[in-house]
């Protein structure tokens, strides 16, 4: 079994994409682009794909600010993108519009 990790920037509408722009609304910003020139400096010296990494690389906080990485236990699990319809967050299910900007 192999596991795959993926990178995910979120929009300001609260989804999560691995791409250059969301496929759900078009949103686009230069974090994608910072953060593909970063994965592909890290991939080549074969670093671990980590947010403190990242960060070693000089991404942006703001970049970082919408950066989630996560690991797949087999390949056949990744996906491009999610859209969350809710959040729970301090025990309250909330629409990813309404949360404050560090859902966004």
């Amino acid at each position: 079994m192999s596991s795959t990790t993926r990178v995910y920037c979120c929009c300001n509408s609260g989804h999560y994409f691995s791409g250059a722009s969301c496929p759900y609304d078009g949103w686009s910003s230069p974090a994608w682009r910072e953060l593909t020139a970063a994965i592909a400096y890290r991939d080549k010296e074969g670093k671990k794909l980590a947010i403190a990494e990242l960060s070693m690389l000089r991404v942006s906080r703001a970049t970082l600010s919408r950066t989630s990485i996560v690991s797949f236990g087999r390949d056949a699990s990744v996906f491009e993108a999610l859209a969350p319809a809710t959040y729970v967050v301090m025990g309250e299910t909330k629409p990813p519009l309404k949360l404050g900007p560090g859902f966004k």
